[in-house]
């Protein structure tokens, strides 16, 4: 028997309570799906303890190194700036050490508070506590044989990134920063839907190619858009472009399509960020991990429609001719590929 016949069949007061019973259905199925990615997330992320474990651990400690080669990328940086946050990553150093020996996390992290211990020296603070600090960190990985020289930040120039567009793309990759500082000059349009358009060529599910781009531009436009940001501090007078990644929910059915458009909008984003690149113009991701309240603030400002989620906002500008970078050193291979 088909549906149809079954339709013609059953009263309409009968049809009526299925119709009503599915959709309770759906939303019981829905929030038991909902239910067991929060579950998960609440048993292994770092919301519980972050010190807890071994990979949390390591999450704080690459966190905390970032914070503060941020801040050397920075225009202008202040000398002696985070220092709660230098506290957290001598601290959390020297513990992790202890229980769990070291590894190239520990290097980098010891090497970033090196590069910001040099950076106050040159601006006239000279912190001997840290530098002991430092010292006996080194001390206790002096026989681990791991490269100890990165990390923090490093010197960049317009153009290196000109000469990029020519490199094999594993050189291509390599070469890319996240920008910090940009100039005054004014980012042409055409060049924005230049690199939009080579962005499409994105792979996406069932090619439903559910990304959008949103663009702003000029300070009157971005400045209300980056206070609801909670990332660019230090460097938001320089930001004059930006962009906002979402994905259009419309496009997507089922509550197993539940995570799908921040799969497919990641990627976009991840093309988006290479074709700026090779365009030769700098970028910055910014985050948008918003409560509810700041999603719907944003929301309003940058008029997007409720059916798009956030993806993320990228600040777009013409590189300095020097200019300084976060190093943001990579795990090595064997943490990330698992042969089966």
């Amino acid at each position: 028997m088909t549906k149809e016949f079954i339709k013609r069949m059953l009263p309409q007061p009968i049809l009526r309570i299925l119709r009503i019973l599915r959709i309770a259905w759906l939303i019981g199925h829905s929030i038991r799906c909902y239910n067991y990615d929060y579950v998960r997330f609440l048993r292994h992320s770092g919301i519980r303890s972050a010190l807890s474990r071994k990979n949390t651990f390591q999450a704080a400690l690459m966190m905390w190194s970032h914070i503060i080669e941020k801040g050397l990328s920075l225009p202008s940086p202040r000398a002696g700036y985070g220092k709660e946050v230098v506290r957290n990553l001598v601290d959390g150093t020297k513990a992790y050490l202890d229980r769990f020996g070291t590894d190239q996390i520990t290097c980098v992290s010891t090497n970033v508070l090196s590069t910001y211990y040099d950076f106050n020296l040159r601006n006239g603070i000279d912190d001997g506590q840290l530098k002991d600090e430092i010292e006996g960190l080194r001390s206790k990985m002096s026989d681990s044989g791991l490269e100890t020289n990165r990390g923090g930040a490093i010197p960049f120039s317009r153009e290196r990134v000109a000469r990029v567009s020519r490199l094999p793309f594993s050189e291509f990759v390599r070469e890319r920063y996240s920008i910090r500082n940009f100039t005054d000059e004014p980012v042409s349009l055409e060049l924005i839907k230049e690199a939009v358009q080579i962005s499409l060529k994105t792979p996406s599910v069932c090619n439903r190619q559910s990304w959008r781009v949103h663009c702003y531009q000029g300070r009157e436009k971005c400045k209300p858009l980056l206070e609801l940001q909670n990332g660019n501090r230090g460097f938001e007078h320089t930001i004059n472009t930006i962009l906002i990644v979402t994905s259009d929910l419309n496009y997507f059915g089922g509550i197993k399509e539940r995570n799908e458009p921040f799969i497919d909008g990641g990627m976009f984003g991840m093309s988006l960020v290479y074709a700026l690149h090779h365009l030769g113009l700098g970028s910055c991701c910014l985050n948008l991990c918003l409560s509810s309240g700041v999603d719907k603030k944003l929301r309003m400002r940058a008029e997007i429609p409720d059916a798009e989620s956030f993806i993320f906002m990228l600040a777009v500008g013409h590189i300095p001719d020097k200019v300084m970078v976060a190093e943001s050193c990579r795990r090595p291979l064997s943490d990330i590929l698992s042969i089966h």
